[in-house]
């Protein structure tokens, strides 16, 4: 019986760690369809794409037509290996170690869908969007290493997560249009209480599931054959928490019952994080056939806390976890894409 408490408090901190850093989701690494991915993510003048809901609901006014679409996404990585890097150190409770940064991560493969609905063809025009993304085999997966072995964390399976998003967009007046999503998250929270003992040891657990929403907001413009756009996304936090308070119960001489706290600690880790953003695109439609497009965006990194799991240890004493600190600068990246119709397909290209 002691063997199995033992393996009952392993398991539980094992959970612990499970629970620590992940983050960015498959639209914003990738994009929610063919379109999107292959242009990296640049709107165009032409038929309206679902994918807009979540890089710039505006475009969705264009829609003239239902649209409804599904698709099949595969991405593989590539990674030039990293030699010779420090893997483990004292602050892991080891000793110093050398080796190399991981870069074998599972491919990521799902399903993409979306709709675009026109409510309104003629001014004020409105229409309707979605647009998802769901993994093949879980709707979430989380592999985590250790605080401090190095990976590349964006790409450790951690895109590979459900994502779903719904939008609206008005043109009020010709060639101006405005957008409003929800992009749709969820947090959690974990409360877990283990009686050991050597009759029947037992663990209770309650957990909350809480569907959360990060808006994104857009605007676009055109100009005969030139448009102009540009949108704002909220941060998406899948905040966790997860509590755990392991007792030893004891029965005095008297009857009376007692027990021992073992093992209580809290932790607080992000499973998946999106930092805020500011997209601005303009695009330009040569010999009303060729679409090119540029796009530039802003990610606000600094105010990004690091979703590496925390734990704070109430029993025993003089535990805690220490994690590095880390700073991070606000990023801009450029974005070119060229889209240009061949018979009934299309052919697509673009860098980011």
């Amino acid at each position: 019986m002691r063997r199995k408490s033992i393996t009952s408090v392993v398991m539980v901190l094992g959970m612990a760690c499970l629970l620590s850093r992940a983050f960015a989701s498959a639209p914003e690494i990738y994009g929610i369809s063919s379109r999107s991915a292959a242009t990296a993510g640049l709107g165009t003048v032409s038929v309206p794409d679902p994918s807009f809901t979540y890089h710039n609901p505006a475009f969705l006014s264009q829609a003239r037509q239902v649209g409804l679409e599904l698709g099949w996404f595969t991405a593989a990585d590539s990674f030039e290996p990293i030699e010779g890097v420090v893997t483990q150190n004292p602050l892991s409770g080891r000793s110093v170690a050398r080796g190399n940064v991981i870069t074998d991560y599972p491919n990521l493969s799902g399903l993409s869908f979306g709709m675009v609905l026109p409510i309104r063809k003629t001014l004020p025009k409105s229409s309707l969007g979605t647009a998802g993304f769901v993994p093949i085999g879980s709707l979430a997966s989380i592999h985590a290493m250790e605080t401090y072995v190095p990976v590349y964390a964006n790409y450790y399976t951690r895109p590979k997560r459900f994502s779903g998003v719904v939008g609206v967009a008005i043109e009020p007046i010709e060639n101006l249009s405005i957008g409003a999503a929800a992009n749709i998250y969820l947090t959690s929270g974990a409360n877990t209480a283990i009686n050991l003992n050597e009759t029947n040891s037992v663990v209770s657990v309650a957990m909350d599931i809480v569907p959360a929403v990060a808006p994104i907001v857009g605007a676009r413009y055109q100009w005969r054959r030139w448009g102009i756009d540009a949108a704002y996304l909220a941060p998406v936090d899948y905040a966790m928490t997860f509590q755990n308070k392991t007792e030893l119960p004891l029965l005095s001489a008297r009857g009376v019952d007692a027990s021992i706290p073992i093992v209580e600690f809290l932790s607080r880790t992000s499973m998946f994080y999106d930092p805020q953003m500011v997209r601005v695109g303009v695009s330009h439609l040569l010999g009303g056939w060729l679409q090119v497009g540029l796009q530039g965006i802003w990610k606000n990194w600094t105010n990004y806390e690091v979703p590496w799991n925390h734990v704070e240890f109430t029993n025993p004493g003089g535990i805690d976890s220490h994690l590095p600190v880390v700073t991070f600068r606000d990023t801009i990246s450029l974005g070119a894409g060229v889209e240009f119709p061949v018979g009934p397909c299309s052919i697509r290209g673009g860098y980011r």
